[in-house]
């Protein structure tokens, strides 16, 4: 399903445990974790909540769906959230949309979903930090972050079209394209260690930028089938991704005088000046192509064998300071 940032347009999550989640793409042996958002319905019908917490916490969701035509429904799904949070200075904001159409011709349904989300936020990367192996000695809420630090902006789209075709009785045909673009600003603050003091911690100041795009198919054919006692559900595709990110990262001088004090906070220091670590442009980027059959075996109700194959071929490419690496 498409990406999901907020269990508010979650419908369920799947989850293929063991080796055979490689049939489905790279990743863990472990198994593989499918997300399914919430589709158009022809039954309509509208939620929305608003809910309140501690430390100014605020959230709001709506969720709405029903028929525009006889052929045509929608679903619109988003939320709205904002906190103070526990930390000082760690305050956040986050929102979703999430507009979805579903087209019924005959054997055929269309599904266009797209999504959009921004959060805004202050990254506390320094923790509590412990003053003689005591973490305690110093109050949970108090952050060393600085106050005047600009929030970061993490945002990004996502749109997907998919095709079902109903070649015959328990045979379809299912083609989905899918495209999502990310964009991250981030400045944030790092620990550097306790002074031998026990009570100055050094801290470095960074920023962040990247921009990531990922383009993903597939294709393929599900049966269900009965042969002699067993059922078989056999699946059998293409699929082909491809992901590039871009990036570039500022650190200051690690011997700047940024450091603050953990028992009596001087906030307000003036952030050190940044200078580029490493290669101003960095790019990483991959391509896959793969094919895989699977088949699912019922060979009692309570007892089932799988089988499957797969063949990748997988590109991948790195732009460093000094070269450029392929793997192949």
């Amino acid at each position: 399903g498409i990406g999901a940032t907020d269990t508010v347009n979650v419908e369920r999550v799947e989850v293929l445990r063991g080796p055979t989640a490689a049939l489905y793409g790279p990743g863990l042996p472990g198994g593989t974790i499918n997300i399914v958002t919430k589709q158009p319905s022809f039954r309509k019908r509208a939620t929305a909540s608003v809910a309140l917490g501690s430390f100014d916490t605020q959230r709001y969701t709506l969720d709405a769906t029903g028929p525009l035509s006889e052929r045509i429904a929608y679903r619109l799904n988003g939320s709205f959230d904002t906190t103070a949070s526990a930390r000082d200075f760690n305050d956040s904001r986050r929102f979703l949309v999430n507009p979805s159409v579903a087209l019924r011709l005959g054997k055929t349904r269309l599904l266009l979903e797209t999504q959009l989300f921004q959060m805004r936020y202050r990254p506390d990367a320094l923790g509590v930090p412990a003053i003689d192996g005591d973490f305690f000695r110093i109050p949970t809420r108090r952050a060393y972050i600085e106050p005047e630090t600009p929030k970061s902006d993490f945002r990004g789209a996502l749109a997907r079209f998919e095709l079902r075709r109903e070649l015959r009785r328990d045979v379809t045909l299912r083609a989905s394209l899918q495209r999502q673009a990310g964009y991250l600003d981030e400045a944030a603050t790092y620990s550097l260690g306790i002074a031998p003091d026990q009570r100055t911690l050094g801290r470095i100041a960074t920023h962040w930028w990247s921009h990531s795009e990922d383009i993903a198919l597939q294709a393929g054919v599900e049966a269900h089938l009965q042969t002699w006692t067993f059922r078989h559900d056999l699946s059998v595709g293409v699929d082909a991704r491809y992901e590039r990110v871009d990036w570039r990262s500022r650190n200051s001088d690690p011997t700047a005088d940024f450091g603050i004090d953990l028992l009596q906070p001087d906030y307000g220091k003036t952030i050190p000046p940044l200078e580029p670590n490493g290669a101003p442009d960095n790019r990483w980027s991959y391509g896959l192509v793969g094919l895989y059959v699977s088949d699912r075996i019922s060979l009692t109700p309570q007892l089932a064998m799988s089988l499957g194959l797969r063949a990748d071929q997988y590109a991948q490419r790195s732009k460093v300071p000094s070269a450029v690496i392929d793997d192949d």
